[in-house]
């Protein structure tokens, strides 16, 4: 709400344009043969209001229609709008909040393979903060999303019957800072998962897990947070696979010496499968990269290299059985980059890299070249 420039009344007004993709891609669908390559861009504005009340209470909303263009591929064109609600309430104490998501946009869907879906994205949520001292607090969070995807099908693909489900979980954490820059955390979830089309409720399913971490201060030497945990997830179907083990998302960067910046990242966990009857797939992350700061700091020079691995148990491509045949999908990138400082935390620059994808056991692959114009606030 400080960041907020203009004010009309009791109304605090911030004005954004975004600008959130815009460049070459050598193959926007990630096909294996006769990729199609195009320009394009996502840019639109976007504007938060705010109306304090007596510095205890603020209600805020946020608005951003975003237009899609590619210069060439007419159907992938579209309006994207991203809209949510807030309220706060400030005690001596304790932080109360809740609010509301609508989303309605295309994008590529992350997973599996790479095809262009419409996801509208129905949400609320609410939370609550006590700090029991200077050091230590703790806070429950609950919130309900519906996922309902666009009927589109791509080869064996029908987004709208495979993923459309409603997501329920509530998450209790406990905090201790340990110093000004460091702060441990450790807490549990319960989430549970229902599918709307009853041809696809074996993939309704229950989940629990334990975590701990590691946050520290983004004004420091050493940057991010560190999260792992344990979970298992049951699907409520008789007879299904379900699963139990580490889980994490770690991401972390550390200043070596004034002119040099590494960063490494760790993500694992367990997604709905679009392609397989057993619903379940589970995806690594990892990635390593690098930073060097020349010509008195103004230049940047960034490279990332990441890697993802999802992997299936299945049994012909049906319910899967312990024992049964282990595939994968792999997806490797390799990016560069060089940034220009504009002010203190802020470069603009150009990014540009080379992304593989493989799927085994046959061994299709699939090949990416693109570049593109990037804004960040993490110089």
């Amino acid at each position: 709400m400080q960041r907020a420039g203009l004010r009309l009344g009791p109304f605090r007004i911030q004005p954004v344009l975004y600008l959130t993709d815009a460049g070459f891609d050598s193959n926007i669908y990630g096909q294996t043969g006769h990729p199609v390559q195009d320009y394009w861009l996502q840019a639109g504005p976007g504007v938060s209001v705010y109306l304090p009340i007596e510095k205890k209470i603020v209600f805020s909303l946020t608005e951003s229609p975003r237009y899609v263009y590619f210069f060439n591929t007419a159907r992938e064109r579209a309006w994207n709008n991203y809209l949510s609600g807030e309220v706060s309430f400030l005690f001596n104490k304790m932080f109360v909040s809740g609010g509301f998501t609508y989303n309605n946009y295309k994008f590529r869907y992350p997973f599996e393979i790479d095809i262009w879906p419409r996801l509208k994205e129905t949400g609320a949520f609410g939370s609550l903060l006590y700090q029991v001292s200077k050091k230590t607090s703790f806070s429950m969070a609950a919130r309900t999303t519906d996922y309902a995807f666009e009927n589109l099908e791509a080869e064996f693909q029908d987004l709208k019957s495979r993923l459309s489900r409603r997501e329920d979980y509530l998450t209790v954490s406990g905090y201790y800072q340990v110093t000004p820059r460091v702060m441990f955390s450790v807490g549990g979830e319960y989430g549970r998962t229902h599918f709307v089309d009853s041809a696809w409720s074996y993939g309704d399913s229950e989940s629990w897990a334990g975590f701990g971490g590691i946050d520290f201060s983004p004004g420091g030497r050493i940057r991010g947070n560190i999260k792992l945990g344990y979970k298992k997830l049951a699907p409520l179907a008789p007879g299904r696979t379900g699963f139990e083990g580490i889980v994490g998302s770690s991401t972390l960067s550390a200043r070596i010496f004034r002119a040099l910046t590494v960063r490494g990242q760790y993500g694992r966990d367990v997604y709905y499968s679009a392609w397989y009857d057993n619903a379940l797939f589970v995806g690594n992350r990892y990635g390593a990269g690098v930073s060097l700061y020349v010509i008195n700091r103004k230049v940047r020079l960034d490279y990332d290299y990441i890697f993802n691995r999802q992997f299936y148990s299945w049994k012909g491509g049906a319910v899967p059985a312990p024992g049964g045949a282990e595939s994968k999908i792999s997806q490797d990138y390799q990016i560069g980059g060089v940034f220009f400082r504009l002010r203190e935390n802020i470069g603009i620059g150009v990014r540009g890299g080379t992304y593989v994808w493989i799927y085994n056991p046959n061994s299709a692959k699939a090949r990416r070249t693109f570049v593109g114009l990037n804004l960040t606030y993490d110089y």
